[in-house]
Parts: structure tokens; sequence; C-alpha cells
């Protein structure tokens, strides 16, 4: 009965997400870009926006969902959309291809995407195995909001928390020492202002 009552469930957000996406319908061109497992996607709103949604996806190419769906459902609100990709096991720690570096480059260059395309709000979001990278980033630079879900916030080698799945311990001595820290404090110095 619970893999029924679990089918059952996907099959209502399969017909939810249908009613505005349908995968089917998007030109080969942009499905290509949405399943590249590396880089960005930036898709500028037609109209000015003073906002910029940032997407990290995980490091399955998605947001638990499909990144093409969550493109289509989000394409409706007033904001640029930036769906950064990295598909490796360093999780943004060595960056985004073709966008940043290292981890933290990650913030700059959104600001300086964010400039160029006349947006002074920024948001950010995260889940899962993107989340560290993303909260990370939205403390250390410039960030209007954040939205997590499932994430680890602890990558210190000594820390009471479990490491995620894939963060193993040749993936963790790959990865700067520096950038492996306790987000907690770093979340309780954050402007309270920002939601």
């Amino acid at each position: 009965s619970d893999i029924r009552d679990y089918a059952a469930m996907l099959g209502q957000c399969d017909s939810t997400i249908r009613r505005y996406f349908r995968l089917e319908a998007l030109p080969r061109d942009q499905l290509e870009r949405f399943y590249q497992r590396e880089g960005f996607v930036f898709l500028r709103k037609q109209t000015e926006s003073r906002k910029l949604l940032v997407i990290f996806t995980t490091m399955f190419n998605n947001f638990h969902f499909s990144t093409a769906a969550m493109a289509a459902m989000l394409g409706r609100l007033d904001c640029h959309l930036l769906f950064l990709k990295d598909s490796t096991l360093f999780n943004y720690h060595k960056g985004v291809s073709g966008f940043a570096p290292s981890l933290p480059a990650i913030g700059p260059a959104i600001e300086r995407l964010a400039s160029h395309c006349g947006s002074d709000r920024i948001y950010m979001s995260g889940y899962s195995s993107c989340g560290y990278a993303a909260l990370y980033t939205a403390l250390t630079s410039t960030c209007h909001g954040y939205l997590g879900f499932s994430q680890p916030i602890d990558l210190r080698g000594d820390s009471p928390l479990d490491p995620p799945l894939y963060f193993t311990q040749d993936v963790r001595a790959a990865v700067d020492p520096g950038l492996l820290i306790d987000l907690k404090p770093l979340l309780q110095l954050a402007d309270p202002a920002v939601r």
C-alpha cells in the first residue's frame, strides 16, 4: 500500500507539472541546454526585472524534478533565472564550469551577472547535494532571500553530523579544507532582514 500511495503522489505531481510544462514541447536545443550536466543556463526575462533567482541544481542535474520543468514554472515569475550545474562529487567546491572556478568565486560571478542584467535583488535556492554551496554563497555574497531544502550545513571533518552520502574521504581530500566549515555561525551572524 505504501508503494501505491507513493505512485499516486507521483502521478498527482506529474499531472500538476504537465499543466505548466510538457517536456515533449521543448525545442531540442533547449532540452540539450537543460540536460547538460555542467555549466549554467541563464534565462533573461524579456521585460526588465530587478530580480535574479539563482537555482543551484543537485549533482543529478535536477531539483528533485527536472530543471526544464522548473524553468517552465518559474518562468512565470518576474525575475531572471540562473541555473548553476555541477554534477561532480565536489558539489560546487571546484566551482561551475564556464562560470566560476571555485566555490568562493561563485558569489562574485553571480553579482557581476546581476549587475550586467540590471538586477539589484538576488535570491538563491538549494536542495540536497547543492544546498551547502547555495547557502555558503548566500551567506558570503549579496543575497536578498534564500530557500533551502534537505541540505548539509557542516562539512568539517570532525562534525557531529553525518557527511553527505557521496562526500567520501577521497572527495574531502581533494577539496580546499578552508571551505569545509560549519555554516551555522555564518547563519547566526547573517543579516536578519534577509529572509
